[in-house]
């Protein structure tokens, strides 16, 4: 994986990381804004929880570029969703794996999924294609699910994702556009399921979009 943003990282380091820090303040309170307990918005400052970024970020940051698997804006976001399950756990004084901290952003993004159908649920419904997106989430990739998110629950647009992540905008469509046909494959045994926020485009239409 290669961008202007990880070469900039790999030769510069700690300097060329505060400028991306500074750059994407705005999208990591953004984030955390969209992942927060309403419950603790009174009591957690985000503000706190996106310096803490800061401090993971710079004492992660050799070994992150020994192996960049992901973008650097993801490896943001996968800091802040560790340091947000810390501060939730903390909150709420219980005692939770990473295991179940990972399934309560996923609930979050399933039940914002489900929100987004046009047809009304019982409980056992939602339960039910809760648990088949919870299967769908576990097959796809890390990045695969980020730019699943970011266009879902951050709003941000294909284009505005793939400047983000920097990755070509076809491939980001690409990524994009294959998981949400495996979320209908996926629950294509519910005829009345539909991603009411976003209808999916035929083959042809996706080349010219």
């Amino acid at each position: 994986m290669t961008s202007s943003i990880l070469f900039n990282l790999q030769s510069n380091g700690e300097e060329e990381l505060g400028k991306l820090l500074e750059y994407q303040r705005q999208h990591l309170r953004r984030f955390v804004d969209c992942r927060i307990n309403q419950k603790l918005v009174s009591r957690i400052d985000a503000s706190d929880i996106i310096q803490e970024v800061y401090v993971r970020a710079y004492r992660g940051l050799k070994n992150y570029l020994a192996s960049p698997a992901v973008p650097p804006l993801i490896w943001l976001r996968r800091l802040s969703k560790q340091i947000l399950s810390e501060a939730h756990r903390k909150q709420f004084r219980t005692i939770r794996t990473p295991f179940q901290e990972q399934n309560d952003f996923d609930d979050q993004f399933i039940g914002h999924m489900i929100d987004s159908t046009d047809s009304v649920r019982t409980q056992v419904e939602r339960l039910e294609v809760a648990s088949r997106i919870h299967q769908l989430l576990s097959q796809l990739s890390e990045v695969d699910r980020e730019v699943l998110e970011m266009r879902h629950m951050d709003g941000y647009s294909i284009r505005e994702i793939a400047n983000l992540l920097e990755i070509n905008q076809e491939a980001i469509k690409k990524r994009y556009y294959r998981a949400l046909d495996r979320f209908r494959d996926v629950l294509s045994s519910d005829p009345e399921f539909k991603v009411e926020s976003e209808t999916v485009p035929s083959e042809d239409e996706r080349s010219h979009s």
